[in-house]
């Protein structure tokens, strides 16, 4: 899908239902995206329709996030401090994170919960320190991941 705020909706319902998640750039040719959704055992795919690859079809699922399908599955909990629906553990899989497959075809890397919140909490403590008053923009698809925005300084 396009950047865009349900992206992160996504992926942390994902991860509050225990299941591992697989962005894909939105950029990707069919064949990519089709090679990665095979070696990586995707069944669902969260997209915005109007980059929605024809290779998506073969999966289980395909739901568009500006759909009253989406609205559906993302209304919120009754309780807010609702547990999460499948208890993980730090080194639990969370992301499968496909490189851009510049030398042949993409490379699968294997996150943990550990290594998502590693990268979080040191970025900006070791390589961008952020103000008070600084915000964040981001260029990146989303699907690239990370906290490597910039601040801008105000």
């Amino acid at each position: 899908m396009r950047n865009d705020r349900r992206y992160l909706e996504v992926l942390w319902a994902a991860w509050w239902a225990g299941l591992v998640v697989v962005p894909v750039n939105a950029k990707l040719h069919q064949r990519e995206v089709k090679w990665i959704i095979e070696n990586s055992g995707a069944r669902w795919a969260f997209v915005t329709a109007d980059v929605a690859p024809t290779a998506l079809q073969e999966l289980e699922r395909q739901v568009d996030v500006k759909s009253h399908v989406y609205d559906a599955l993302a209304q919120p909990l009754d309780d807010a401090l609702a547990e999460p629906l499948s208890e993980r553990e730090s080194d639990d899989l969370a992301w499968l994170f496909y490189t851009s497959g510049t030398t042949g075809r993409p490379k699968c890397v294997m996150l943990s919960h550990r290594n998502l919140m590693t990268m979080g909490l040191t970025y900006y403590i070791d390589v961008d320190p952020v103000a008070p008053d600084d915000f964040m923009a981001y260029g990146a698809p989303m699907s690239h991941g990370g906290p490597a925005s910039t601040p801008l300084r105000t």
